[in-house]
């Protein structure tokens, strides 16, 4: 069964199939509050926001401006219609009544402002693999919404996953990554997580994201080729990228991406961890924080990666909670490593260091860390690393996700053959 989460998503595109091809997705109505407003309320001296209504694929603002009121709508920047003014993300729609030229020059200028954080995701329903449903006396029951993820895993996928494993180990992740492609294209369910690891591996390069994204948007009903796509966008920008600007613009193009991947895999964490990591980078906390439990509950306390993104996400609000998170990604480390994942030193030493200064930070010995704590500029050998650390007062946060999927492989292969 679709999770709620999921079930939103493609209740959003079929609202907007007739309509538009693209849509708002799971931005909510305070997010766009916050965008069409100002902290104090008044955007321009006499005129409020009353009221955010979205209605995909657009958003009706409704002003009041003294005993006047004004209403605009906000659509994607391709629209073709009565468009009065535009922004990079948006073209603005006059209502009934319209707005003064005044206030919609103060709408513009806020836009311009937030709107960096905000992306217009795909209205095409993703195509999922239907489930089988298998009766109590054993005969096919047709399709039917049981969570295909959920099937025993076929003895000739988990030798090829693990011939795949051994290539990635053996530092051929070009070789592990067409593999474990191929082998996704059969079955995804437990095979991501690997298949995630050998593209971080490659350090996806600027035309490399290019060519991954031109064949999602060439085929936007495949969840792999979305899943890919977003995910290369995303390393692409924590890996490569020479400014926060240009990282954000990585993560935004995932965002295009990963809500389709999320869609068709959710029993899947990867697709929520970098979900929910490219909300928070492009600082849509929000959605970050919802999409990160998502994460956790999918999960099911195996996936290290889900507790280390959400102490990430929670640094700066709660650092007392990331610490706690952080430890228990180390304890689920400890014991993946017991049944032969494959883990990162250079990661499990920064991951240690960042652990003992985000403890000083929770007992409000030092400042917070902030972007150089998870989201460098450029990735950091251990010694810089550390050097760079006491140097830095406030940030935006993210790392990136590194984590592999055999321990629930195994285990569920174990609870299976029991």
């Amino acid at each position: 069964m679709l999770s709620c989460a999921t079930a939103l998503l493609f209740s959003v595109a079929a609202v907007a199939q007739e309509s538009s091809e693209l849509v708002i997705g799971t931005a909510s109505e305070t997010f766009f509050r916050e965008m069409l407003s100002s902290p104090d309320g008044q955007l321009l001296a006499g005129c409020k926001l009353a009221e955010a209504e979205l209605a995909q694929p657009f958003v009706r603002a409704h002003y009041t401006c003294g005993t006047t009121a004004a209403r605009i709508e906000l659509r994607p920047p391709s629209f073709q219609g009565d468009v009065i003014a535009k922004t990079e993300r948006f073209a603005i729609l006059a209502g009934d009544p319209p707005p003064s030229p005044k206030l919609l020059q103060a709408v513009v200028a806020r836009l311009r402002e937030r709107e960096g954080a905000f992306d217009w995701v795909s209205a095409h329903p993703v195509a999922v693999a239907p489930a089988i449903e298998v009766r109590a006396d054993g005969a096919d029951g047709g399709t039917a919404s049981k969570d295909p993820a959920s099937e025993p895993i076929p003895e000739e996928i988990m030798v090829e996953y693990r011939m795949a494993m051994q290539v990635l180990k053996d530092g051929d992740a070009d070789k592990a990554y067409d593999m474990l492609y191929k082998l996704s294209e059969r079955r995804p369910w437990g095979v991501l997580g690997l298949l995630v690891a050998a593209l971080a591996s490659r350090s996806p390069s600027e035309e490399l994201v290019a060519e991954l994204a031109a064949q999602a948007d060439a085929d936007p009903k495949n969840p792999l080729k979305q899943f890919i796509a977003g995910v290369a966008a995303h390393y692409h920008g924590h890996q490569s990228g020479t400014s926060p600007e240009d990282k954000r613009k990585y993560y935004r193009i995932g965002l295009k991406y990963l809500p389709a991947a999320v869609a068709a895999y959710p029993s899947e964490a990867r697709g929520w961890i970098y979900l929910a990591v490219s909300y928070y980078r492009t600082g849509r906390q929000t959605e970050a924080e919802e999409a990160i439990e998502k994460a956790v509950e999918v999960a099911g306390k195996k996936d290290a990666d889900a507790f280390y993104c959400r102490a990430e996400i929670w640094h700066l609000k709660d650092p007392a909670k990331a610490v706690a998170d952080m430890e228990r990604y180390m304890a689920i480390v400890d014991e993946n490593k017991k049944v032969g994942t494959i883990t990162s030193r250079s990661k499990e030493d920064k991951v240690q260091y960042m652990y003992d200064y985000m403890r000083r930070v929770a007992r409000g010995e030092i400042a917070n860390g902030g972007t150089e704590l998870f989201d460098p500029v450029k990735e950091q050998p251990i010694e810089k690393f550390k050097a760079i650390l006491p140097e830095v007062a406030a940030g935006t946060a993210g790392v990136a996700v590194l984590g592999f999927a055999a321990v629930v492989w195994f285990r569920r292969r174990r609870a299976t053959a029991s």
